[in-house]
């Protein structure tokens, strides 16, 4: 059986990162992100120190997460503040 980009994505890593706290109103609420989802992938990356290029590219970024134990995909649209109002904890 063939896996979805989602499927693939939970099986084939492990969560680099969690995000801790999420603004209200920011780009990162209003793509979904909440407290305690992991992080699977962000954009092309699999590690933290890619997170800032992907956010900062202007460009809306796929970000696949784990929330209770399910993996989902999520697209960010940072828009022009750098900022995207996610606090993220190494895991």
């Amino acid at each position: 059986m063939l896996q979805s980009p989602v499927e693939a994505a939970a099986t084939s890593s492990l969560p680099f990162c969690r995000v801790e706290t999420v603004t209200r109103g920011s780009p990162a609420e209003k793509a979904g992100l909440q407290p305690s989802d992991e992080i699977l992938q962000f954009g092309q990356t699999r590690e933290m120190n890619g997170m800032r290029q992907e956010a900062t590219s202007l460009a809306a970024v796929s970000v696949v997460i784990q929330r209770r134990g399910r993996p989902l995909r999520l697209t960010l649209h940072p828009g022009q503040d750098p900022l995207i109002g996610a606090l993220f904890v190494p895991v």
